[in-house]
């Protein structure tokens, strides 16, 4: 069965959330350390006070959690703690759109005259034959473009044309990053995301953010929904084998979630980009489903980070080394290790255990010991010494709530197939000490010479 004709509509409604915990002061002395000369130039395009990214900067070398309290209500301060691991919202806000499913390419002659069209690179030329393209801003996805420099020179662009909607042709990065724009100028957004990860992932949810080198992926950004998600199944084909294969962990990680082995096993057998066409729409509500119950990621919706607080710290690791590594590989590689984790604390049985590392085997997700090298740009037997570093990107992770005395990392794990364990008074989220951490990398960096 195709997805052609199929469509969801995504509802969702955000309480109103406040901060936590004693204010936290930011002396001087704080934004002075903080500050880089190039701020004010990307602040000047943004139309930022100065010292907002002193504020967000300050905040990261301080490790303050999302929720955090700052005693500061200078108009810097308050943008950068807004905006700062996506920030709360102060006031309750909801809607909806929806998600468009089709066979082929969607036709994208819906675009107007006021609307801003950012394409990635990877398919502008396959756009050429619509009116709209010369207008169009063409964008390299990589990690290092996924900015507050790059989002400063589109807020230019976006002022100077006065547009009125904002059109994503892309992928991962570019709904994350175009997503972010729209929220800062209050623009409506379309998403016609054309790789796997993108259309399983970063296109649903409403999630928007940016880098912020040295502190890891994704770390600045905000919640912006956006007005409509148009699928087409026809974009897989034209991906590359390795873009493609880095929507199979998110895909995998849907599966897990929603405890559909069936789901699991039919996405393992997927060898070409039609394969995945038919499991588009139950890989999709499954996300859909998990953002409609919370939005704002207040509970349930921090499963979603299965995989990924090793995964953003591997993508954050790799960007300080020059390698290069993919969301959808670092994810696999996060899955793999948080079963071996789950199984160093005693959460996951043995069973569990081996059932769901034979998916993520099958499923092509763990890398031999020297792939894993190249990607973070590294040698072999240098994987066990980058831990201290990989350990404090971790600790940036944006799960990270406020503590008192040695810092935890924060973990989604597995009790099993569609179970995340839910430790008591901490909600989904697990949180375990550097030695267990370090223990379970160790025994998943042994697993991988053994595959």
């Amino acid at each position: 069965m195709g997805v052609a004709g199929q469509s969801l509509m995504v509802g969702w409604s955000i309480q109103a959330q406040s901060y936590e915990g004693a204010a936290i002061d930011f002396t001087a002395a704080d934004l002075a350390a903080a500050r880089d000369d190039r701020d004010s130039a990307v602040e000047a395009q943004l139309g930022w006070p100065l010292e907002t990214i002193s504020y967000l900067r300050a905040a990261f070398t301080k490790r303050l959690s999302r929720v955090s309290n700052w005693s500061s209500t200078s108009p810097a301060s308050v943008l950068a703690r807004s905006i700062y691991k996506r920030g709360l919202n102060s006031q309750a806000v909801h809607g909806s759109y929806p998600i468009l499913f089709g066979e082929e390419r969607p036709d994208l002659s819906f675009i107007q005259e006021s609307n801003l069209v950012v394409i990635d690179e990877g398919v502008a030329g396959t756009l050429t034959q619509y009116p709209w393209y010369q207008r169009a801003i063409t964008i390299t996805p990589t990690e290092q473009n996924k900015s507050l420099a790059t989002i400063a020179d589109l807020y230019a662009q976006i002022k100077h044309q006065g547009a009125v909607r904002i059109v994503v042709i892309g992928g991962g990065i570019l709904c994350d990053m175009v997503g972010f724009l729209a929220y800062l100028t209050q623009k409506k957004a379309v998403y016609v995301p054309t790789t796997l990860l993108a259309m399983v992932d970063a296109s649903i949810g409403g999630k928007t953010a940016v880098n912020f080198a040295p502190f890891g992926k994704n770390q600045i950004g905000a919640f912006h929904f956006p007005e409509e998600v148009r699928i087409g199944a026809g974009w897989l084909t034209t991906l590359p084998e390795r873009e493609f294969r880095a929507g199979i962990a998110e895909s995998l990680k849907h599966a897990f979630l929603a405890g559909d082995e069936e789901l699991a096993r039919r996405i393992c057998e997927v060898q070409q980009p039609e394969d995945m066409a038919p499991l588009l729409y139950q890989i999709v509500s499954i996300k859909a489903e998990i953002v409609e119950r919370d939005p704002n990621e207040r509970g349930e919706r921090a499963t979603l980070n299965l995989g990924h607080t090793l995964g953003h710290a591997l993508e954050g690791l790799a960007a300080i080394s020059g390698g290069d590594i993919r969301h959808g590989e670092a994810v696999g590689v996060g899955l793999c290790y948080m079963l071996i984790l789950a199984r160093t604390l005693n959460i996951l049985d043995k069973d569990e255990f081996s059932k769901m590392s034979e998916l993520v085997t099958r499923s092509r997700l763990k890398p031999s010991p020297r792939q894993l090298a190249c990607w973070l740009n590294t040698k072999v037997d240098d994987l066990t010494a980058i831990w201290p570093e990989l350990y404090n990107l971790i600790l940036q992770d944006k799960k990270m709530p406020n503590q008192d005395g040695a810092l935890k990392s924060p973990w989604v794990l597995l009790q099993g197939m569609g179970r995340v364990y839910q430790p008591a008074g901490r909600g989904y989220i697990t949180m375990v000490e550097e030695g267990d951490a370090k223990t379970a990398w160790h025994a998943f960096l042994a697993s991988l010479t053994t595959t």
